[in-house]
């Protein structure tokens, strides 16, 4: 039994920090590539449904392979949306405010944006929950089919 609790820790763990990581890739690939390439939409619209997919492969993982409940795999999606809005976006739009490579941020102060960050991560937090748990549902029925 300990060895089994072990690896469902050690797939906890991987499946959170590539998570972290596929969405950092994700976010970066968007902004540094397909934003002088595509317009704003199609490159929104990308973001988005890449975010939401690696969001439901986690949720699926957590559910699935690291033996997590309903409400930990919530959290650990939750967690891992936490990250990629407030700290990845935050940070890349304070290094645009502090360079002065955008003009989008004159004038406002950063207090604002950190607030407008963290309410874009509250306001999103219904449908985090939704991909969580379908995520979590989808996990053991895709996993009984194959």
């Amino acid at each position: 039994m300990s060895t089994e609790l072990s690896i469902q820790r050690k797939t906890l763990f991987s499946t959170l920090l590539m998570g972290i990581a596929l969405l950092g890739a994700n976010f970066l690939f968007s902004v540094l590539v397909l934003a002088g390439h595509t317009s704003d939409v199609v490159m929104g619209v990308i973001y988005l449904v890449a975010r939401i997919g690696i969001l439901f492969w986690a949720g699926m993982w957590f559910g699935t392979r690291a033996g997590r409940g309903r409400t930990q795999t919530i959290g650990l999606v939750s967690l891992m949306a936490f990250v990629d809005q407030v700290i990845w976006k935050g940070a890349w739009i304070f290094f645009q405010m502090k360079s002065g490579v955008a003009n989008d941020w004159a004038g406002i102060p950063a207090q604002n944006v950190a607030w407008g960050v963290f309410l874009g991560y509250f306001a999103s937090l219904p449908v985090l929950i939704l991909i969580s748990l379908g995520a979590f549902e989808a996990g053991p029925a895709l996993k009984r089919r194959a």
